[in-house]
């Protein structure tokens, strides 16, 4: 027997558990690990065929109820197994599953006879469709079977609709041919139940019923029903009307599968807008914003202090010597200094407060309703805060102090830019205070100066 030959096996479990399962089927088979979670269902339709599906009964309740989902939806019926710690459940069942594909795969068919096997016919295998047939008199569904049967269906029967819930639950169906009136459960409440219920996916319901009002039709259609056969049935009209709903259902599965295609297309693509919005709005060393988008901002709120007559203040902040830094220690050492300084600018200012990156090592904050003297507190705080990152971490030795200016918008708003140009002027009268510093603008105003402020 050729390995091609050899009927695939589905599985998951840890490799230790596969060669355990694999010894105990002791039959020739394929054994294939399946990935688990969202890749399964896309793994199960494009890897196929598969004859039988052995799944770790520990993770039954999210696996199994994926994997039933993901055959309702591709169409497909195969067979599938539980294992606890290797030892597979329900062998027998296993076992005759495997033993039919193999003959499958040498060329003969499930009803016997004999063939040679065609790439149509591993097509037909991978389309196969599942017939539920279900009525209370067992005469009358005894026919309905052979019949479908005949016309090459799967079929499966239950005698009232709980038995076919639970059947289309477990083991899944394309088409429910179905009694209206059965004890324990009628076809409109089996049509019902599984049309409420999303994770049945694509089945067609064909009502079969002696009655002809008018009224139990409507009843039926509104409930969910797709078709109707009278009884007693012509078993012509039922094979044609079978393999109508068939087409139907081919054509909703390929939508539902379009459908999926579009909305993982979809996803990415919000995922690459939201990564490219992050690339033109922020800066990739601090994760700040960059200056483009920090005027955008500053305009924003230079409408909003207008507009409600409250303060806005900005700070203009800049490394203290910070290009001997980069001369001194390289350029690693450099970013590392930047993006430690804006880490402390973001943990001093407020969640309202918008901090941003406009240059090599300058930083502008701005503060919306903030008047001049919180703004000259907030940038204190800021230059406490990059001074300690040399006593936080010594080793570096390559952390700067900051200068850093202040500038409050007029009181009937005025052009961004030009806040910030008087926050820039105080800037360089900080730099020429000795550095490491505060100083507002009109009037400005110096802020104690460390004792070190010279030197650096």
């Amino acid at each position: 027997m050729s390995a091609t030959s050899k009927p695939n096996v589905l599985i998951y479990a840890e490799p230790q558990v596969s060669a355990q399962i694999s010894e105990a089927i002791a039959m020739p088979h394929n054994m294939v690990p399946a990935p688990a979670g969202p890749l399964a269902p896309e793994f199960i339709r494009d890897n196929g065929p598969f004859h039988a599906i052995i799944a770790d009964a520990a993770a039954a309740a999210v696996t199994m109820s994926l994997i039933q989902k993901t055959l309702r939806v591709c169409g497909l019926s195969i067979p599938t197994i539980l294992h606890r710690n290797g030892r597979v459940l329900n062998r027998d069942v296993l076992i005759a599953a495997i033993r039919q594909a193999n003959l499958n795969a040498h060329g003969h068919t499930s009803t016997g006879g004999s063939r040679p096997a065609t790439s149509s016919d591993a097509d037909q295998h991978r389309q196969q469709h599942t017939v539920l047939a279900v009525d209370d008199d067992p005469f009358v569904l005894k026919l309905m079977a052979e019949v479908l049967e005949r016309d090459g269906y799967n079929v499966l029967t239950a005698a009232n609709g709980v038995e076919a819930l639970d059947l289309v639950r477990h083991r899944g169906a394309s088409i429910v041919v179905t009694d209206v009136k059965m004890p324990e459960m009628g076809g409109m409440e089996l049509c019902r139940a599984i049309r409420s219920d999303e994770t049945f996916g694509v089945v067609y319901f064909i009502m079969v019923t002696a009655h002809s009002d008018k009224d139990v039709l409507r009843m039926a259609f509104e409930t969910g029903a797709d078709d109707f056969v009278p009884k007693p049935f012509d078993k012509q009209e039922l094979i044609l009307r079978v393999r109508a709903g068939i087409r139907t259902v081919n054509l909703e599965r390929d939508l539902f599968r379009r459908k999926i295609e579009l909305q993982k297309c979809n996803a990415e693509m919000a995922v690459l807008n939201t990564r490219l919005e992050r690339l033109a709005t922020t800066d990739e060393l601090t994760g700040l914003l960059n200056r483009r988008q920090a005027l955008v901002k500053t305009r924003e709120f230079v409408d909003l202090a207008a507009r409600y007559k409250v303060p806005l203040s900005c700070l203009v902040c800049d490394l203290d010597h910070f290009k001997q830094i980069n001369d001194t220690h390289g350029h690693a050492a450099g970013d590392l200094t930047l993006a430690r300084t804006a880490q402390a600018i973001t943990h001093a200012i407020r969640s309202t407060d918008v901090a941003a990156r406009i240059g090599g090592e300058e930083f502008l904050v701005v503060c919306p309703n903030t008047d001049i003297e919180a703004a000259r507190a907030l940038a204190e705080r800021i230059r406490v805060a990059v001074e300690q990152l040399a006593q936080n971490d010594p080793q570096h030795g390559a952390w700067a102090t900051v200068s850093i200016g202040v500038a409050q918008n007029g009181p009937h708003g005025q052009d961004p830019d030009v806040m910030i140009k008087h926050a820039d002027e105080a800037l360089y009268a900080a730099k020429a205070a000795g550095r490491n510093c505060v100083c507002s603008a009109e009037p400005v105003l110096t802020t104690a100066v460390t004792a070190d402020a010279g030197g650096n």
